[in-house]
């Protein structure tokens, strides 16, 4: 299904040819972290709740955790995404761990996958095993990304930390914490962070939130800033996710909503009004909680109207979590038109890109040497070189071999050099 753009701006240029006009526009995405209670187990209908819930939420990210294997994975994608009208959502690759597992999906019309980490952590489970995060670089498929080469990146981190009170578990929760700040020290360019999933956190004191929160070389917020004693606190009622259910069946927690357990964390770039990537007011929500069920189920009066009984039925029976859920938008970057005679360098015009390894240049130049291209990582290492003749005419070049992610071409002629960034798919 094709994605709606919406227009919001116009933005005035001057050109040789008088005043222009282009449209400055925006995207929006939605994103939604949900522990879906050991799915599928031997429950595996659940995923008709599941698509209840991806009905009413229509998420173009959507993280999980606690999920067993690769059937449920696929059950997921297929039965409950990509249903009623919606194609296009995917994930990269499963991977299984010792524990349940995390995952994240994203639409594929508006975000392309760059990268995916599997981050292992010191802090085990109660299987004597330890337990990782996942990590998921997405870019952005800008409408105009194939004449401005320029986009944002979205490192995607979902977790699902030690659970229970105290002790060892709070040890282990702050050890999986320092894990992840240290894996991302070793990294450049995270800019727009999202990091959240079942954090089990009780409390904004315990040493693992504020290692998320302060430490490191990448700080990150909690966009509601509701610091306290979450457990079992009345004046928490509104943000609580956990238990959605006062009795037990198929498993999970019970005794009703009180505690604050699942997350959404955002990089300081995301809460800054002037970034390309930016957190839209007061979207955070732990989905289906009205803030009047402190110890009650999620179907106990008074029910919430806010969401249709039928997601509040179909969260109540899936899991023992409330989903949570947050809205972002996407600044478009504004083409400069500018007269091709007018400009006094020579570049190369690549298309389509971002592809799927398969794409065509054209020489714009105005000079006779011959081009060599080369092709390099983000590593800074060449991987691949051709020569063309200067005839100003179409290249056709195969790169289907090479692994998704982002290239520099650089085209050089004599003494001249142009580079252009490229995406494979």
């Amino acid at each position: 299904m094709m994605r709606i753009r919406p227009l919001i701006a116009i933005i005035f240029l001057w050109s040789n040819f008088g005043l222009l006009t282009l449209s400055a526009q925006v995207d929006t995405f939605k994103i939604v972290y949900y522990n879906l209670l050991r799915f599928p187990g031997s429950t595996s209908n659940r995923v008709d709740s599941i698509k209840a819930i991806i009905d009413y939420l229509k998420p173009d990210i959507f993280a999980v955790e606690e999920l067993e294997d690769i059937t449920g994975a696929n059950l997921i994608r297929d039965n409950a995404l990509n249903q009623n009208g919606r194609s296009g959502y995917q994930y990269g690759t499963f991977y299984d761990g010792y524990d349940s597992d995390n995952l994240i999906y994203y639409k594929s019309d508006l975000l392309g996958l760059i990268k995916e980490d599997t981050i292992p952590t010191n802090g085990s489970t109660s299987f004597g095993q330890s337990r990782y995060i996942r990590h998921t670089r997405l870019f952005y498929k800008d409408p105009n990304l194939a004449q401005h080469l320029d986009t944002v990146f979205l490192d995607i981190f979902s977790m699902h930390l030690s659970a229970s009170m105290g002790g060892v578990d709070s040890i282990e929760r702050q050890l999986q914490c320092r894990d992840l700040k240290n894996w991302m020290n070793t990294k450049t360019g995270l800019k727009y962070i999202l990091a959240g999933g079942d954090l089990n956190l009780y409390t904004s004191n315990e040493i693992a939130y504020q290692i998320l929160l302060d430490s490191g070389n990448y700080k990150i917020k909690d966009p509601i800033n509701r610091p306290g004693n979450w457990h079992n606190t009345f004046s928490f009622t509104d943000i609580h996710t956990q238990s959605t259910r006062r009795r037990a069946f198929n498993g999970g927690a019970t005794g009703g909503l009180d505690d604050r357990f699942d997350f959404i964390l955002v990089s300081d770039s995301l809460m800054n009004t002037t970034s390309r990537v930016v957190a839209l007011p007061n979207t955070y929500k732990a989905v289906g909680n009205n803030g009047q069920l402190f110890n009650d189920s999620l179907t106990h009066p008074p029910i919430s109207t806010a969401v249709p009984w039928s997601v509040l039925s179909a969260m109540y029976n899936n899991s023992d979590h409330l989903p949570v859920y947050m809205e972002f938008i996407i600044k478009q970057k504004v083409i400069t038109l500018t007269d091709p005679e007018a400009n006094e360098g020579w570049r190369i015009n690549i298309f389509p890109n971002p592809s799927d390894g398969e794409f065509r240049f054209k020489d714009l130049r105005t000079g006779s040497e011959e081009i060599l291209l080369e092709i390099w990582n983000q590593q800074g290492k060449k991987i691949e070189s051709f020569n063309f003749p200067a005839d100003n005419s179409e290249h056709y070049l195969n790169l289907q071999h090479l692994p998704a992610g982002m290239y520099i071409l650089r085209a050089i002629s004599g003494q001249e050099i142009h580079q252009s960034r490229w995406i494979k798919n």
